[in-house]
């Protein structure tokens, strides 16, 4: 995956470079799950923002339930470029959220990146190639 603007190129392994470091750290220093979620999106926004894009939190897009019925959602960082196409929308997550993957999957604009640091990596392969299977969501997965 590369995403490009006029200022900068990023890519996948660009992203979870960045996020490595502080994912090592928040964990180190024992941080709940909810504090490491809000600082991991937090550095994804402000990566996106270093990088020349515009950033939005809690993007709008809809996803089906298992019933089949449409939800309103939200991703949670969204990157924009200069003429205010979307270029990437990233969730992220410490446990397999079957909404999550089907939100991006369900995205048809720019590259979809879900960020995982949960435990059980071969269960969470599993249920994104049942919701993904044409390959269009990115993974990266985040690990101590």
């Amino acid at each position: 995956m590369k995403l490009t603007n006029s200022n900068s190129n990023v890519n996948v392994y660009q992203v979870k470079k960045a996020l490595d470091p502080v994912y090592k750290g928040l964990v180190a220093n024992g941080n709940t799950r909810g504090f490491i979620t809000a600082k991991l999106k937090q550095t994804v926004y402000q990566l996106g923002k270093t990088l020349g894009y515009t950033v939005e939190e809690n993007y709008k897009i809809d996803y089906e339930n298992k019933d089949g019925k449409t939800i309103k959602g939200r991703a949670d960082v969204v990157w924009y470029n200069a003429d205010g196409e979307v270029v990437l929308v990233v969730e992220v997550d410490n446990s397999i959220r079957e909404r999550s993957l089907k939100k991006l999957h369900n995205c048809t604009k720019g590259e979809r990146l879900w960020v995982y640091y949960g435990k059980k990596f071969t269960e969470a392969k599993e249920t994104i190639e049942a919701i993904d299977s044409d390959d269009e969501i990115n993974v990266v997965w985040l690990q101590v």
